[in-house]
């Protein structure tokens, strides 16, 4: 056993040592350095393996609990974005805004389908009065066009769909909000170089408020087929080992740093807005992240407050973590979170129901 524990020492101490760095990832921009997101992209993994540490060194009375004690501690803190417990359902006297939020994937344009019909379907079930999605493919001219057909399919009046204008050559891709609610003000937050991306907000008539909506797609990583390639099968040498692990490397690395300065420009309109809102999106970040922790500052999430479970919002193969996200004002109270695996995206659906204070 002295010599087990002597092995696992240096382990111990990276271990230790990561999850602290997790910590700070929330607090440390990536512009700086992103040594912290990577950590912070390891957070579960880290928690888990001290937490057997924890048990490891508590059987034998080590002192050394005690320190994996002291630095988890501030770490369970943050484990709340990632695991509930206990769903708060809709109480039957309350009312409120049904919210449907995905990234469609452009329907399976690039995999050589056409899933609107399936994603219409699936979100009708659901009844929503608000819908935002991200990748959103728009064929058609007029009363014949995709953003019509959900309109008429999800029994929505309003609808916003504002065009990417980054090259593409088939259809029509960007976002799109649609409501069961009058949409009195709309605009378009452009980021900086054709990343792709971008981020939409209405203003909608609710009651005898106004209430503007946020629909969000941030920097993805962009991994190649190449790279992911690499992540399912590895390379048959170390050269092209290295070679796969320092593309995507890159890729992170740019992805971050493009994502903060996206963050910056939807954060100073956050901060500007004078009504209640509701932010829905692909953040293409992990809860413990520089992103998340900026865009849901003053704000409640939706998970948070009535989901349960381990929450995984990107099927992809990597990274498998929850990176959508429904924020909101303290002006709203959620119930009814959670996501739908069965829609024919990359991405989960997510739900939930969120009831005003007053109407």
């Amino acid at each position: 056993m002295r010599v087990l524990n002597v092995l696992a020492l240096p382990f111990f101490g990276a271990v230790s040592a990561g999850l602290l760095l997790a910590c700070l990832a929330p607090y440390v921009d990536p512009r700086t350095t992103t040594l912290f997101a990577f950590a912070g992209l390891a957070y579960p993994f880290l928690l888990l393996i001290n937490l057997f540490f924890l048990i490891y060194w508590t059987l034998q009375l080590r002192k050394r609990a005690l320190i994996t004690l002291l630095v988890m501690l501030p770490a369970l803190y943050f484990a709340g974005s990632y695991l509930q417990f206990g769903a708060k359902a809709l109480p039957a006297d309350k009312d409120g805004i049904r919210i449907a939020s995905l990234n469609a994937q452009l329907f399976g344009y690039y995999q050589g389908r056409n899933t609107a019909e399936q994603v219409a379907d699936a979100m009708a079930k659901e009844q929503p009065a608000l819908v935002c999605m991200q990748e959103f493919l728009n064929t058609g001219q007029d009363d014949s066009s995709t953003v019509k057909f959900f309109q008429k399919r999800l029994h929505l009046p309003y609808g916003y769909f504002e065009r990417l204008n980054d090259g593409r050559k088939y259809g029509q891709y960007g976002m799109l909000i649609l409501s069961r609610y009058r949409q009195i003000r709309r605009g378009i937050i452009n980021f900086a170089y054709n990343t792709g991306n971008m981020c939409i907000w209405a203003d909608l008539l609710y009651g005898k408020d106004t209430v503007r909506v946020y629909n969000i797609h941030l920097q993805s990583i962009r991994f190649g087929r190449s790279d992911y390639r690499f992540i399912k099968q590895g390379a048959a040498d170390n050269e092209k080992r290295l070679e796969g692990s320092k593309n995507i490397l890159r890729r992170m690395h740019r992805a971050w740093r493009m994502r903060a300065a996206q963050v910056d420009s939807v954060r100073a309109h956050v901060d500007a807005c004078p009504y209640p809102l509701i932010l829905n999106g692909d953040f293409n970040d992990a809860p413990m992240s520089h992103t998340y922790h900026s865009l849901s500052k003053g704000l409640l999430d939706a998970f948070r407050e009535s989901g349960s479970g381990l929450n995984r919002t990107y099927q992809g193969p990597f990274p498998s973590f929850r990176i959508d996200y429904m924020l909101h004002s303290p002006y709203f109270r959620a119930y009814d979170y959670r996501t739908d695996a069965a829609v024919p995206s990359d991405h989960k659906m997510i739900l939930s129901t969120l009831v005003s204070g007053k109407i």
